[in-house]
């Protein structure tokens, strides 16, 4: 299984499936040929979950549409270019300690 679409494939997955929900309706389920899940075959048709393919619409209507992906706020700082970056610690011993901060607030630590 896939773990990572990219945005022209969630697109077109996240098309297909409106589709497939619009046309579903005009059909009743007792016309429906045997085995004929059309969730499941979506999925299995891009190699997903069906939580994927939830994932993907749910992602999709959160961005209105957009194909767009987050910035992020230091974009072409390093820590050779910025001092903010050199000042920076990432060590397991700072992210717990962040963590409880962050979990228990107004508690000193």
């Amino acid at each position: 299984m896939k773990s990572h679409l990219n945005e022209l494939e969630n697109n077109k997955l996240v098309t297909i499936k409106h589709e497939l929900e619009r046309i579903i309706h005009f059909f009743d389920r007792g016309q429906w040929p045997n085995g004929f899940t059309p969730h499941a075959d979506l999925a299995y048709a891009y190699g997903v979950s069906a939580r994927k393919v939830r994932h993907c619409v749910n992602s999709h209507l959160r961005k209105n549409g957009s194909e767009k992906r987050k910035v992020r706020h230091d974009v072409g700082k390093t820590i050779f270019n910025s001092p903010a970056m050199r000042q920076r610690t990432y060590t397991p011993y700072n992210y717990f300690k962040k963590l409880q901060r962050k979990n228990n607030p107004g508690v000193s630590i």
